[in-house]
Formats: C-alpha cells, structure tokens, sequence
C-alpha cells in the first residue's frame, strides 16, 4: 500500500509524519504484506530518522522506500541509508524520468545493493521493456503502473466551467490500471523465471 500524505516534495513536517505512522498501523493491522513510503530531508537526502521509525513501526511488514529516491542527488550514499534503516526495496528509475534513461545508476545501485536491499526498477515500463530490463539488471521483480487514459462519455461542457485547476488534471479523462497491460507483463515474467 502507497502511503503518501499529500503530493508535492517529500519534506513532511510532524503532522504529516502522524498521518504517515497512522496510516502505517491501520494497514498492519488488516494485514497488509507490505507499505511503500518515502521521506526526504530539506537538502534531498533520505530522512533517515523518520524512515528508521516507520521501518520500525511497519514490522514485520515489508518496506519500500518510493521514487522520492530518484531526488536524490547522491544514490549510492542514500542507498547506504536506506540498508542500514532496513528498508527491504527501493522503487527507483536510476533518478531519471524512466528505468530505460536510468540504466547505467541501476546497474550500479544493484552492484552496490548485493542481497542487502532489493532494487526495484518502476517508471516507464511497459510490455516491451519489462523483460529486457530485468534479464540487463539480474533481477526478478520489476514496477510498472500500466497505465491507459481513459476518456469521459460526457460529449461537452454543458456550462463551460471545468472543476479542475489548469494544466493539473482534466475533468474529462484520467488515468486507470490496466489489467491486459499487467498481465501481459506477467505472462512474459512468468515465462522467463520458470
């Protein structure tokens, strides 16, 4: 489960941390698998104070430590951090917009991370790159959102007023998972790790 308080940077202050650490035990309590955070310091490090207690507070659940990872400007040294607060993943496209602009930083995170933390490229993948960036990366577990647009039915505006702020969201398409893409993606994985 994402558990992101609100959207912007990844500096959060103490009541968006409560919001984080509640959240964190409401899903431990029903059970969940495992939680995905991040959070950053004001100079773009890891938090590690605040990511060692929800590590801490999330056991024995599993922790991801997100794409706030990919603003950081030293990876290796943040990946040190991340293993020493025991985190167990780290969702990363090597700090560039995609895993597939990002491979030369992934390759070297997964050197660096050996079987201490896993690396866990998400941002850009698809069908047709799924499979070359794990078997390029050595790896067995890969991120993707699988995303289409959708578009509204709604023909127009019938006033000509949109309820959303300019250029942030459309009011009459967004985004869904789409489950052909995911198992797509699957199936190739499947394949490949029998």
């Amino acid at each position: 489960v994402l558990i992101r308080p609100r959207v912007g940077d990844f500096v959060y202050n103490r009541t968006e941390l409560s919001a984080i650490e509640r959240e964190i035990s409401f899903y431990k309590n029903l059970g969940i698998n495992g939680v995905v955070v991040g959070v950053l310091g004001e100079d773009g490090t890891v938090n590690a104070a605040a990511t060692r207690r929800l590590v801490e507070l999330a056991s024995p659940m599993q922790v991801t430590f997100h794409r706030a990872f990919d603003q950081c400007r030293k990876p290796a040294a943040e990946l040190e951090k991340l293993v020493d607060c025991g985190v167990h993943r780290v969702l990363t496209s090597g700090g560039k917009p995609s895993v597939m602009e990002g491979m030369d930083t992934l390759r070297d995170l997964v050197d660096a991370a050996r079987d201490r933390i896993i690396i866990l490229p998400g941002g850009g993948v698809s069908t047709d790159n799924a499979g070359y960036i794990l078997e390029t990366l050595g790896l067995r577990e890969i991120h993707l959102s699988g995303k289409v647009k959708v578009h509204s039915p709604m023909s127009e505006l019938s006033s000509g007023v949109s309820l959303c702020s300019p250029c942030e969201i459309e009011d009459f398409s967004w985004y869904e998972c789409d489950g052909d893409k995911i198992r797509a993606v699957k199936n190739l994985l499947d394949k490949a790790f029998r």
